[in-house]
């Protein structure tokens, strides 16, 4: 009988956070261990790549839903008889996903029109206790109860999409979590590690509670624009964030059989160090996430992000969707990403290799080429020397040439204009507008 399949993505899980997890490091200390390269930086086009094998421009209509012909690693593994569970600790960008599942939950972020809150009031009131509190709206304890549970909540099929998306009808049937004799496909994506950054009362307090507070409620108000003193309190509450999910790591173990082929995965890291915080920039800060994987055959050293669903498809031995930008085969490392600035202002589109990163940017309306950066990732790991008037890479300028005529850039998607108001609302707390 096929093994159980566990995907675990953790929201802006930075490649260096690994080494502040010493529980989690403990329990995979046979796993493989590997850095993977992201295809985009932020939650929106990375998952195209988890899930899809592509990079966003095949994978998203110019609203922002699934193109037509779509073939998600949810919707191949189910036609191989796999239970589907797709279980999200809130990220609205993550709803799109919900009908290659039989069974979903996303914080009340299912379906087009879920709403969040009954009233303002409710809202504010809601807002308000989690930040005295500094508690997530969906910690690690609500997504793992959720998993142990069972179905979380059935899942809208493809024909019930209300032709809001442009998927295909699947002929495959819904089976539901309760079917005897098949095998799991669980998907559990943490948001512990997202804006806002909340650790708790008790990790809150060893930063300072009081000191917490302010810098919270500056950082929503000015974002970027905040004093010195709250962004170096906003980074602090993230490693804290960092520690409370590695305490708290064994209720994940916990849910998954031992005999499970599981892949732990950083969607996208977090940004301090280049005059923004967030997922906003495309530097190794966010483009570098860890992987952690059990039961899969060798991976090579470091492993595009858009290969992993390839990767565990060859494991299992199934066929992998022609449709697919993903390439087990290519000698050299070179991995490619492209992705829009988070205010759709500019486009960042480029290639990195294990030792080198070409990054050019575009004017988002125009298209127009504005800047390009190079950096050596050996002399230079934080990216902090530009060498693109010193140095030339014309091999890299030629993959990037090829890549970019290749993936369509001119379709700079903002989900946030056709975004329900639940979906604003959420956008809202996640610090997006």
């Amino acid at each position: 009988m096929p093994r159980d399949v566990f995907l675990v993505t953790i929201d802006c899980w930075r490649w260096d956070a690994l080494k502040a997890m010493p529980r989690l490091r403990s329990r995979t200390e046979s796993w493989q261990q590997r850095p993977a390269i992201c295809a985009g930086h932020a939650t929106n086009w990375a998952f195209p790549a988890i899930l899809n094998g592509t990079y966003y421009p095949r994978a998203y209509t110019e609203s922002g839903e699934l193109k037509s012909g779509t073939r998600p690693l949810p919707q191949v593994l189910g036609e191989k008889g796999y239970r589907r569970r797709g279980v999200v600790g809130s990220n609205v960008y993550l709803a799109k996903w919900e009908p290659y599942f039989d069974a979903y939950w996303n914080d009340g972020m299912e379906g087009e029109d879920a709403a969040m809150y009954g009233s303002d009031v409710e809202k504010w009131a809601t807002r308000a206790f989690l930040t005295l509190a500094m508690r997530k709206r969906a910690p690690i304890e609500e997504v793992i109860d959720r998993v142990r549970a069972g179905r979380p909540v059935p899942a809208r099929s493809l024909q019930g999409n209300n032709g809001k998306g442009e998927h295909e009808n699947g002929d495959e049937s819904k089976s539901g979590s309760g079917s005897e004799g098949k095998p799991r496909f669980d998907w559990i994506h943490l948001m512990d590690l997202h804006m806002p950054f909340y650790p708790g009362i008790g990790r809150a307090a060893g930063v300072g509670l009081v000191e917490s507070y302010r810098a919270v409620v500056e950082f929503y108000r000015r974002g970027n624009d905040a004093s010195e003193r709250t962004l170096r309190t906003i980074q602090r509450l993230y490693w804290a964030c960092v520690k409370r999910l590695d305490e708290r790591i064994d209720l994940l173990f916990e849910t998954i059989p031992k005999d499970a082929v599981v892949i732990v995965l950083g969607d996208h890291g977090e940004d301090f160090g280049h005059g923004v915080y967030g997922p906003l920039q495309p530097y190794d800060e966010c483009l570098k996430v860890p992987l952690l994987a059990r039961n899969l055959p060798d991976l090579p050293e470091t492993v595009r992000q858009i290969d992993v669903p390839a990767h565990l498809l060859d494991a299992l031995g199934v066929p992998i969707p022609e449709q697919w930008d993903s390439d087990l085969d290519r000698e050299e490392f070179v991995a490619p990403f492209l992705s829009p600035g988070a205010r759709n202002e500019e486009l960042f589109a480029g290639v990195r290799t294990r030792d080198r990163k070409l990054i050019r940017t575009y004017d988002a309306e125009t298209l127009r080429h504005t800047t390009t950066e190079m950096y050596d990732l050996d002399q230079d790991p934080n990216e902090q020397r530009d060498l693109s008037e010193r140095e030339q890479a014309s091999d890299l300028e030629e993959y990037l040439d090829a890549f970019i005529e290749r993936e369509e850039i001119g379709k700079v998607i903002d989900p946030r204009e056709n975004a329900s108001e639940a979906a604003r609302e959420r956008l809202e707390e996640l610090g997006y507008m």
